[in-house]
């Protein structure tokens, strides 16, 4: 049996998971190729640069899923079907369009994000589908953007996971992969009585004058700082005569906090959970990379230099 496009996959693995409850994607994959009918030999195909082909389409498949809110990912690896992923698969029994899982609000608002992250680097490239129009280099950036915004979601399953004190290391690891601090050392865990709530202090300089305070606060989604908290770090900050501060949080920030934050004489830099996905992956943390993709295009000035000969 011919391997399908990732999108023909979308029933079989809603019905899959839907079945099992709670399923694990190497489980997932298996278990869709009994369903499909594919032979061994065929789930062991792979493309010209090593890919396993059915293993792609189905891991992408899940992916997509995901990001449209038709499957979650409780945990780690682990995938279950949500309210509106049965909703659907009762509505399209033969089979969901592929426009109908672009069209739910999670999957524009994954758009939204992608888009936004980057304007923030600077770039003016339009937030497109993959499409005809675009050139292959076009199509595989865009292709590159929709399976980083897939692993920015499962990262930030697994920070909201950690425990309160790995979610304030880990921040105070991606400070200094970032190039804050003087020093390995000049970046420390802190907490206890008399530290008002902060979780961690940068030291930009060897002395220690000018200070930098941490707080990382582990919430779910919809679980948002509220300007009474934003308000509490920066009066902490101003006693303990710091000249700024980074709040992080594994939700987002009211508009009230975010208010605070710009209104007040310290800078304030505010990370949600979605930047701090994207900080992550930009600094390689707690990500790999076991391919890597390069440009490929042809050097007129060696060919002109062979000429001359």
């Amino acid at each position: 049996m011919a391997i399908l496009r990732h999108s023909d996959y979308y029933n079989v693995v809603l019905e899959t998971v839907k079945e099992h409850g709670r399923i694990h994607r190497r489980a997932l994959r298996d278990e869709v190729a009994k369903r499909v009918g594919l032979s061994e030999e065929e789930k062991q195909i792979s493309n010209s640069k090593g890919t396993n082909i059915f293993g792609s389409r189905i891991h992408w498949s899940s992916a997509v899923l995901v990001l449209a809110g038709l499957l979650r990912r409780p945990e780690r690896a682990i995938l279950e079907i949500t309210p509106l992923g049965e909703q659907l698969l009762a509505k399209y029994p033969n089979g969901i369009p592929a426009d109908i899982v672009k069209e739910q609000e999670a999957f524009k608002a994954m758009e939204e994000r992608a888009r936004q992250n980057k304007m923030e680097k600077k770039s003016s490239e339009p937030s497109e589908d993959l499409d005809d129009d675009q050139t292959p280099l076009e199509q595989l950036e865009r292709a590159v953007s929709q399976v980083e915004q897939a692993v920015a979601n499962d990262l930030l399953v697994l920070i909201q996971g950690l425990n309160p004190v790995a979610l304030e290391k880990l921040m105070l690891t991606l400070l200094r992969k970032m190039g804050y601090g003087a020093s390995e050392e000049s970046l420390q865990h802190i907490g206890g009585t008399g530290d008002e709530g902060l979780d961690g202090v940068v030291y930009q300089d060897k002395l220690g004058f000018h200070r930098i305070y941490i707080q990382a606060k582990r919430y779910r989604n919809g679980n948002n700082i509220s300007t009474d908290t934003m308000n509490s770090f920066i009066g902490a900050i101003e006693r303990k005569g710091g000249i700024g501060g980074v709040f992080v949080t594994t939700s987002d920030f009211t508009d009230g906090a975010r208010k605070a934050a710009t209104e007040t004489p310290k800078h304030i830099a505010l990370i949600n959970g979605q930047k701090l996905s994207y900080l992550l992956i930009e600094h390689e943390i707690g990500v790999r990379f076991p391919k890597v993709f390069r440009e490929v295009e042809l050097d007129d000035s060696f060919f002109e230099e062979l000429s001359e000969y």
